[in-house]
């Protein structure tokens, strides 16, 4: 191994006597530092293991905290009331409203003016229904309900 120092204004790295490959640098005084060294897997292998940690601790408890991230306790809230709120229910559509359609869930109902309200629609429908039965029965001596016509109790025509 060749001797050459700082000194000596050589300001080629020294070498590997085995290998030849460059060690260190006379030109950052690195006395006795033969290689820097990186610990590249154990950095992935933390990272991974931080960024893992947050989305469980996100997963679990959903508690943020400014200085350190997601924190491991749950928060003390109360969910109970928070589902039961008016408005959380209007916003997730589970009012009676919606749960029987009289208001329209998806985007494109919620902006279809022709969309009616449960009762409305039954009562719209209902006239057309109504002459369909009776036209296809044909026209005899029966009563119809909704004719307004009193039938006696037990008396079927």
């Amino acid at each position: 191994m060749r001797m050459e120092t700082y000194e000596n204004m050589d300001f080629r790295p020294e070498e590997s006597p085995v290998s030849r490959q460059p060690e260190r640098s006379r030109l950052f005084c690195t006395f006795g530092i033969k290689q820097i060294a990186y610990p590249e897997e154990e950095i992935r292998e933390y990272m991974t293991y931080k960024f893992a940690r947050q989305a469980a601790l996100q997963l679990q408890y959903n508690r943020w905290s400014d200085t350190v991230g997601f924190i491991d306790e749950p928060a003390n809230q109360s969910f109970n009331e928070f589902v039961r709120q008016k408005d959380t229910i209007e916003r997730w559509r589970l009012t009676d409203e919606h749960l029987c359609l009289s208001l329209g869930i998806l985007p494109d109902e919620v902006n279809n003016r022709r969309w009616k309200p449960v009762n409305q629609f039954w009562l719209d429908l209902q006239p057309d229904f109504q002459t369909q039965v009776r036209e296809s029965f044909g026209h005899d001596e029966r009563v119809w309900l909704g004719t307004g016509q009193n039938v006696p109790a037990g008396i079927c025509r």
